[in-house]
């Protein structure tokens, strides 16, 4: 279907006669991005919550969105919220594995990590930064 190179012919002839500047594929990053390009993704994302991670084996850092709608089951008994993900870092790719649990406000109130470690937002963009002026 895609492999054709139709979509991409007609999105290009569109640009190149002036016509609308925003094509299909522009439409489409848009809606997986939250919005508006420039917005940060959680900006527009009622639904998502993110979770940072660091790889216990390269230390590389990893953010994660679950959706409170369909990654978070409430338990039996207690009826706290538990999020169990398996989370993969583009680096050394070792699976880290986490059971975060939630209160009913969405904080975390206990997580177990193996191959890795739960960090705060802080922590993942300075490393981030750091990565960033490292690749400079």
């Amino acid at each position: 279907m895609w492999g054709d190179g139709i979509m991409d012919r007609r999105i290009t002839k569109t640009r190149s006669q002036g016509g609308e500047a925003m094509g299909f594929l522009d439409a489409i990053k848009r809606l997986f991005s939250g919005g508006s390009g420039s917005a940060p993704a959680s900006a527009g994302d009622p639904y998502g919550i993110w979770f940072h991670f660091r790889c216990k084996k390269c230390g590389a850092v990893v953010r994660v969105r679950a959706d409170r709608r369909n990654d978070l089951n409430r338990e039996d008994g207690s009826g706290a919220l538990v999020l169990r993900k398996d989370v993969m870092d583009n680096k050394c790719f070792q699976l880290i594995r986490a059971e975060i649990w939630l209160d009913d406000n969405y904080n975390v109130v206990t997580s177990e990590v193996e191959g890795g470690s739960l960090i705060t937002r802080e922590e993942y963009e300075a490393a981030q930064t750091a990565q960033e002026a490292a690749a400079r």
